[in-house]
């Protein structure tokens, strides 16, 4: 019963989410008709839907510009899927009871949503359950797909979640049909593809401009750092990691020549992305892992074609090595080191100040300027930055709690997918595609692509559908190392651990939303706003688009924000609303910041912040995000 009740509940949450897309003007009917078929299509055959979101996913944002650019589109497709699964779950008999690692996944994301549940008690206590309500209706009215800022902690928890769902879905339908795995993996390899070939397409269109276009186009790809499809150039290089090693061993199959050029395209962004990080958990998961078990395992000579491809694919890795740790990145490597090292710190501090639960999920980059020294803003002066490095970011926000439980679900998964390692019931693609998946979550050390929609939602796919073709091997026999019965999560004691983690979780809410209201500092977050830009005539500032909220400290008897219009020739009018309610209306234009500064009445709510909305009139109908720059609030008391 409680089983049905939670995903009859998330059901609901991705129908509403996936119901408000329609509601967006620039999003056309027959759009919001496919995404509908989709859902649909997932509940009856949710095999075919995962395989439409790992060729969609990767290309979403290029084909959702089309309409408009400012939607997380990767995310819009994910939603429509997992609608469907959902709901499909909350209707179907379960089969048996749940194992160790569908155990792992509920924890996390029962962690994850409790750190959520936390901050919106402490956002509706300091703003008041007016201004909280209007936020939530603005969300459900198509506002959580609009713009690249946003309220971080709903963005970093919906992707963790979504992520883990993902993984659910993936591991369920290829544990109980395994020859839907391969499938799933050539068809993240066909979405690598098509967005390495939109790389590439933008740079030969650049090199069309020059008097040698094909000189320019070699030369653009030995210098350029480019990815069309998300600004972390970075995330993109662990995403094309993680799809090389597949492609490659679909090349190397007997007649299929067919996927080398795939193969070779996803080499080339990887070798774009100029990702340092990338690059060398390559060498050290191709290297050391891939091809040392493959030269272990192998039962014949390797043939010509495969020779040929393996070399062909080598020497675009070595031109990508030397270009990257040569000439591609602006940033020195001892620089790089150094910024790292200070992350790593800044890390163990916020850790150190909550322990158990951390800090609040998507709130490292909000509170970094509490930890940061002189010396990191000196040599990386960004305000509002990640921890470079995916372990830490979850350790400092989950706490040590959400971090175990997310170890072990990595864990549990490596242990499951290790069938695919051996020669017996497995392939050369099954273990190729673990490899990739291993250096996606080496590059973690260093970067942090789960915090970007498109190359976390396919990790999440990947890795999910793995670990069920590797417990699919193991039941059926094929394995050397068969599931036993503690794997299989029958052990009491897993569900106790479970049970008595989510009572404690339940219980601590309240306690640490009463003492987050004590500390909470809303004075520089935004709401539908991007991150921190760099200054402009000595101003930093956000980018916001037709509606943005920044909030103000009760206390204020008047705000000054410095504005500005985003777009050169076009004055903008801004409507200003205080708590809900009209306060001004002023002009802007992009020649120069406008101090705008507002009378603030005295109210008697109680409330330490109080909501003040930008409404862009005249830019309302556009689909750009980047209308109004907003820079920092600044109170008179």
């Amino acid at each position: 019963m409680i089983r049905r009740v939670l995903w009859s509940a998330a059901s609901a949450l991705f129908g509403i989410l996936l119901l408000s897309v329609a509601t967006i003007d620039d999003v056309p009917a027959l759009v919001s008709l496919c995404l509908a078929a989709l859902a649909i299509l997932t509940v009856a055959r949710p095999a075919i839907g995962l395989m439409i979101l790992g060729t969609l996913v990767p290309i979403a944002t290029w084909i959702g510009r089309t309409w408009d650019g400012s939607l997380a589109w990767p995310e819009v497709v994910v939603v429509a899927f997992l609608f469907g699964y959902t709901a499909r779950q909350a209707v179907l008999s379960p089969r048996g009871r749940a194992d160790a690692l569908m155990l792992a996944i509920y924890a996390t994301i029962a962690l994850a949503a409790a750190s959520l549940s936390v901050e919106w008690l402490v956002l509706g206590g300091t703003i008041g359950k007016a201004a909280l309500e209007s936020l939530v209706r603005e969300l459900a009215s198509g506002g959580y797909f609009v713009g690249d800022g946003g309220f971080a902690g709903l963005d970093a928890a919906m992707r963790l979640i979504e992520g883990l769902l993902l993984a659910h879905a993936g591991v369920s339908l290829a544990r109980a049909q395994p020859e839907v795995a391969r499938r799933v993996v050539t068809v993240v390899v066909i979405g690598a593809a098509a967005a390495s070939a939109l790389n590439v397409w933008r740079v030969w269109l650049a090199a069309l401009r020059l008097d040698s276009p094909v000189i320019g186009f070699l030369g653009y790809l030995l210098t350029l750092r480019l990815n069309v499809h998300y600004g972390d150039i970075n995330a993109a290089g662990s995403y094309f990691l993680m799809a090389l090693p597949p492609a490659v061993a679909l090349a190397r199959a007997a007649s299929a020549w067919r996927w080398t050029l795939p193969a070779l395209l996803i080499a080339v962004s990887l070798v774009l992305s100029g990702s340092r990080a990338a690059i060398l958990a390559g060498i050290v998961t191709g290297g050391i892992i891939w091809l040392i078990k493959y030269a272990e395992e192998r039962r014949a000579p390797v043939g010509i074609r495969s020779a040929a491809v393996i070399a062909l694919i080598g020497a675009v890795a070595c031109v990508g090595v030397s270009y990257v740790a040569l000439y591609r990145n602006l940033t020195p490597t001892a620089t790089a080191l150094r910024v790292r090292a200070e992350y790593t710190r800044i890390s163990a501090e916020m850790l150190a100040t909550r322990p158990i639960f951390g800090i609040g999920i998507g709130q490292y980059p909000a509170r970094l300027l509490e930890f940061a020294t002189p010396t990191l803003m000196a040599i990386y002066p960004a305000p509002h930055e990640n921890a470079h490095n995916n372990f830490l970011q979850i350790l400092a926000e989950l706490g040590i709690a959400g971090f175990a439980a997310f170890i072990c679900v990595l864990g549990i998964a490596t242990t499951r997918m290790r069938p695919l390692w051996q020669s017996v019931g497995s392939t050369i693609v099954g273990r190729s595609a673990c490899a990739g998946v291993l250096a996606f979550v080496l590059t973690w050390l260093s970067g942090h692509p789960l915090l970007v929609d498109a190359p976390a939602f396919s990790f999440w796919l990947l890795f999910g559908t793995l670990t069920g073709w590797g417990t699919a091997i193991a039941s059926s026999g094929l394995s050397e190392t068969p599931l036993r019965n503690g794997a299989s999560g029958r052990a009491g004691w897993e569900r106790g651990t479970v049970a008595a983690l989510l009572v404690v979780l339940v219980a601590s809410i309240p306690v640490r939303a009463e003492r987050g209201l004590g500390e909470a500092n809303l004075e520089h977050v935004g709401i539908g706003v991007s991150q921190w830009q760099p200054e402009k005539d000595g101003v930093e500032y956000r980018l916001g688009g037709a509606s943005s909220v920044v909030f103000i400290p009760s206390y204020a008897s008047a705000v000054e924000i410095p504005l500005r219009a985003a777009a050169t020739g076009s004055s903008l009018r801004v409507e200003v609303y205080l708590d809900g309610r009209a306060a001004d209306v002023v002009t802007v234009h992009p020649e120069g910041w406008y101090r705008f500064v507002l009378q603030v009445p005295h109210h008697g709510e109680g409330t330490r912040f109080r909501s003040l909305e930008l409404r862009v009139i005249d830019g309302s109908a556009r689909p750009e995000t980047d209308l109004l720059m907003i820079g920092k609030v600044r109170p008179r008391g």
